[in-house]
Formats: structure tokens, C-alpha cells, sequence
């Protein structure tokens, strides 16, 4: 099948492509996941730059590099395209509208066939010649994540950044510096475990949600350059989303098994507040309609536990719906055979995925 008959292809029939080679057998070395948005100035040259150091790393094992253009409004699928073109190794995907970084990352996974994947954003800021540190550092982990140690973004953004990771230090207990790195490493064990988690903005805590499911997860110092072109993803908006998917991630790694208690202790913390509020303003001779509002605001709380006990009991439901099923090992996932054909250029409509593995070297801590 010629790459222009596979960007006419269905939804359903592309899942059919796609779909086996996510539990395939791993038929290359590594492959390396690019997500791009409007990035029709760098993208090409990464993959470029990209191809020849996992070729002088990897000698005679193969690779692939899988670029993701999530939607673009400029040229980069034609850059995406011309990539193709020059190096078969390269296989080039396309959304036809932006469904976020990590619906791209979801793609890219699903079509990657390497032991080992990684991740680097299109924008050139981080260094493709650390790849091969990341590629070492798999043999021994199964999460690696980078480091920008000297960042070379405006004020705004490194401050947000280091507020972004000493929240997640304090609440997960990882000690990671950057979490949100786009330099990442994984196991394909891992990154298919983390697989149902790519949606929203998750991507940014993969790290944290495959400490919390056991693997090994560390970081790894690299280097960091400023943006030539094109302009950041990232505003205010995405930290507010990012600070909603907190919430999430929390639940799924401290509560996955007894949500109820989430949502009874939050619903504690409105009682008190709100009783104590209610008995100031009494004491201080406050407006009277404000005590009146008391009774309504314990509604909330009531709401709150109803919630934790819904979820409960779902809880509780899928445990025994599934105690009796075959399991398999997270780190040993079921297999199928993997097509002995595989687009290298095609259209996807939608994507879901999740990626983890793991890193170290002398002198950079490892957690799992």
C-alpha cells in the first residue's frame, strides 16, 4: 500500500493497521516518538539529526524515528512528508485537526515497534545527541526522565516550572526535577502499561503514575537550548490544566483502591471550614443571612461523600469482575503478531497511548 492511498484510509481501517503493531512483537531497536505542532522550521532537521546519531549509536540494529504532526496550520506535514521521503526509517503521522500532546504521543506509540521508546519534542530545544544516553541508561531502568538543569527559557516559564515540580515532589514523593521534560526514555513494557493514560494533559505526569505502579523511574541532567523558531505551546491555560490533571493523578495513585476516602476527607475539610466560618461570624455579630447559608453550604459535603461512595463501589465492582480473569505480569504484557506490512506515512483520526522507561548514570538518582 503506497503512503497516498493510506492517508485516505477510514478510522476503522487505520485502527486495523495500527492496532497489532501496539502488541506486536518489537521488530527494531528503538524507535523515537517526535510530536510536532506547527514546527515546519525544525522538524525535518531533527529527524535528520536524530537518524544519524541513533545510527552511530545503534551500528547494524534498526530504528525508526515516528513523526507526529498533531494538526498543524503551517507546512510541517510537508516537511513531515519530505522527511519520509529522504529516509525510510523515518514513518510520519497525521492528525487532521490538534488533539494535544498527548493524543500525539498516543499515535506515535501505537505505531512505534522498538524495544525501547523514546520521546523529544520538535522544537530543537532539547539535544538530539543525548539520545544515546537514554538508550544506555533502558538496560538498567524502566522510566527515564530528563533534566533541563541549565533551562534556557524566558523567566515566566522556569519559574512556573520549578513551582510545577516542587508541588509534584511533595505530593507524589519522586524527586524529579523536571517531570515535564520532553526528553524521556521507556521500556515498551512500561510504555504500554502506560498506555490508557495519555489523554488530556497526563502526559505530564507519566513519571509519577509509573512510580506509583511500581517501575523504576530516574532522571538524567541534559542539555537545553533556546527556541529558535516558532513559539511556545504553553501559557496559562495549560498550567491551569495541569493543575485539574494534579487532582487526577492524585486520585489514581493514592486512592485507586479506596476512593472513598478522597472524597470523605475533602468533604470533612468543607464542614470545618464551613462551621468554623459560620461560628466566627456569629461570635463577631456578623450579617444574619450568612448563618443562614450554613445548611446550604453542607450540602457540598453531603454531595462529596455521596461521590466517594459511588466510586466505591465501582471500585469494588471491577475488582470482582476481574478476579477470576487471566492476568498478566504489567512488565510481561500479552502479545499478537505484528503485520508484515506497516504504513510508513499515514493519517490518524485519533490516538491514545502512554509511555514509561527509565534512566541513570554516576551521580543522577534513580527511584523506584
Amino acid at each position: 500500500m503506497r503512503p497516498a492511498e493510506l492517508s485516505r484510509l477510514t478510522t476503522a481501517e487505520l485502527a486495523a493497521v495500527r492496532s497489532p503493531r501496539v502488541s506486536g512483537q518489537p521488530t527494531c531497536a528503538v524507535s523515537l516518538v517526535v510530536p510536532a505542532r506547527d514546527e515546519e522550521a525544525t522538524v525535518a532537521e531533527l529527524a535528520a539529526r536524530a537518524a544519524a546519531v541513533l545510527a552511530d549509536t545503534l551500528g547494524d540494529q534498526r530504528f525508526e524515528i515516528v513523526l507526529v504532526d498533531d494538526g498543524s496550520r503551517d507546512r510541517t506535514w510537508q516537511a513531515i512528508e519530505q522527511a519520509v521521503q529522504a529516509d525510510q526509517r523515518v514513518v510520519g503521522v497525521r492528525h487532521p485537526t490538534g488533539l494535544g500532546k498527548a493524543a500525539a504521543l498516543a499515535t506515535g506509540i501505537q505505531l512505534a515497534q522498538g524495544r525501547a521508546i523514546l520521546l523529544i519534542d520538535a522544537d530543537l530545544q532539547d539535544d538530539p545527541a543525548e539520545l544515546p544516553r537514554f538508550v544506555a541508561a533502558l538496560d538498567h531502568w524502566d522510566v527515564v526522565c530528563g533534566w533541563k538543569r541549565e533551562r534556557r527559557d524566558p523567566l515566566g516559564k522556569r519559574v512556573a516550572s520549578r513551582l510545577f515540580n516542587a508541588v509534584c515532589q511533595r505530593v507524589f514523593g519522586l524527586p524529579l526535577h523536571d517531570m515535564n521534560c520532553g526528553l524521556k526514555g521507556f521500556t515498551r513494557e512500561a510504555a504500554l502499561y502506560l498506555l490508557p493514560y495519555l489523554r488530556g494533559d497526563l502526559h505530564r505526569y507519566l513519571p509519577a503514575l509509573a512510580h506509583a505502579a511500581g517501575f523504576a523511574v530516574g532522571e538524567l541532567a541534559v542539555s537545553h537550548h533556546p527556541r529558535r523558531y516558532g513559539r511556545s505551546k504553553y501559557g496559562i491555560g495549560r498550567w491551569l490544566a495541569g493543575a485539574c490533571d494534579l487532582v487526577t493523578v492524585l486520585l489514581l495513585t493514592r486512592f485507586r483502591e479506596r476512593p472513598a476516602h478522597a472524597f470523605a476527607g475533602a468533604s470533612l475539610l468543607v464542614v470545618a471550614v464551613t462551621l468554623v466560618s459560620g461560628a466566627a461570624l456569629l461570635l463577631v455579630g456578623g450579617p444574619s443571612w450568612f448563618a443562614a447559608l450554613v445548611p446550604v453550604a453542607l450540602v457540598a459535603p453531603t454531595a462529596l461523600l455521596a461521590a466517594g461512595f459511588v466510586a466505591e463501589i465501582s471500585v469494588q465492582q471491577a475488582t470482582a469482575r476481574f478476579a477470576t480473569a487471566p492476568t498478566h505480569d504489567a512488565r510481561q504484557p500479552a502479545r499478537h503478531p505484528t503485520p508484515s506490512t506497516s504504513p510508513r506515512l499515514v493519517t490518524a483520526a485519533t490516538g491514545r497511548a502512554a509511555a514509561a522507561s527509565t534512566l541513570d548514570e554516576p551521580g543522577i538518582v534513580a527511584h523506584g
